[in-house]
């Protein structure tokens, strides 16, 4: 079913059995996110309070505090782009590193002129 039986044993799922809450398309915490979604965030498919999250902290007008869940030992990167989401964004990079916990931040200092900022979180094999 793509997932990795040792993920679904972990986490109460079914690896011989690829439908409803036990395949890639289920949601047994009906928290909107399918197992697959689940697996790519590292979050736990049976916990609705398990998720993928960014915060951001102004700590002045021109540094913020960018953070988000972690995995202790799962890469992650963090990147930046300056102007609205839409085809041809450039996204840079802020951070590539490995969690040491389940909360890593980094520090942005925001470059001068710029008005508005989006930032996104990707975890890498």
């Amino acid at each position: 079913d793509g997932l990795p039986d040792s993920w679904e044993m972990q986490h109460g799922l079914d690896p011989f059995s690829g439908a409803g809450d036990n395949g890639p398309g289920g949601d047994p915490d009906h928290d909107g996110m399918d197992n697959l979604a689940e697996f790519t965030a590292w979050t736990d498919p049976t916990n609705a309070a398990s998720c993928l999250w960014l915060s951001i902290e102004m700590l002045s007008p021109d540094r913020m505090q960018v953070g988000w869940s972690a995995v202790a030992d799962q890469n992650y990167h963090l990147e930046a782009a300056d102007h609205s989401l839409s085809n041809g964004t450039v996204w840079s990079p802020l951070y590539f590193g490995t969690a040491l916990s389940n909360r890593e931040s980094v520090v942005d200092y925001i470059p001068t002129g710029v008005v508005s900022r989006c930032y996104r979180v990707r975890i890498s094999p």
